[in-house]
C-alpha cells in the first residue's frame, strides 16, 4: 500500500525536526516532468543555528520563506522576503554577497550562500554588537 506523508516523516526523523522538499525535474528521456521530493532531518541543521552567537542564521526557500531559525517563534509567520538581505538573496545571481542594511530602524551586517536548489543560507548580525568589542577597545 501507499506510505502516508506523516508515517514517511516518521520513519525518516523520530522525534526530530523535518524539512520536505519538492522541486519540479525534467529527466531526457522524458517528455513529461516529475517531481523530486526530498525529507531532511533538521535536528543537526538546528542545533548549529542555534549555537552561532551574535549571528542569527536561517534557511530560506526562493520565495524568501523561512525553512530554518533559530528561533522557532520566527517560524511561525515564515514570510520575511521584506528583510532586505533577504530580498537580495532572492534577486542576486551571485552564490555569495556580504552586505550592511538597515532592518527595522537598525543597522546589520549580513550575508547570504546559495545552497542549491534555490535555498540559501542567510546570517545576519546587529552592527551594534558586530563592533562592540572594538569600541571598547578603542
Amino acid at each position: 500500500g501507499r506510505v502516508r506523508d506523516a508515517e514517511l516523516v516518521e520513519f525518516v526523523a523520530p522525534n526530530a525536526p523535518v524539512i520536505a522538499y519538492a522541486e519540479s525535474v525534467r529527466f531526457e528521456t522524458s517528455a513529461r516532468p516529475r517531481i523530486l521530493v526530498g525529507f531532511f532531518r533538521a535536528d543537526r541543521w538546528w542545533t548549529t543555528l542555534k549555537s552561532q552567537g551574535i549571528v542569527t542564521p536561517f534557511l530560506v526557500d526562493a520565495g524568501g520563506n523561512i525553512l530554518l531559525h533559530p528561533d522557532r517563534e520566527v517560524l511561525a509567520s515564515p514570510a520575511f522576503a521584506t528583510n532586505p538581505l533577504v530580498a537580495a538573496a532572492i534577486s542576486s545571481p551571485l552564490p555569495l554577497e556580504l552586505r550592511s542594511f538597515d532592518w527595522n530602524g537598525q543597522g546589520f551586517l549580513g550575508g547570504f550562500a546559495d545552497v542549491g536548489g534555490g535555498l540559501k543560507i542567510v546570517s545576519m548580525a546587529p552592527e551594534s554588537e558586530v563592533f562592540r568589542a572594538s569600541m571598547r577597545l578603542a
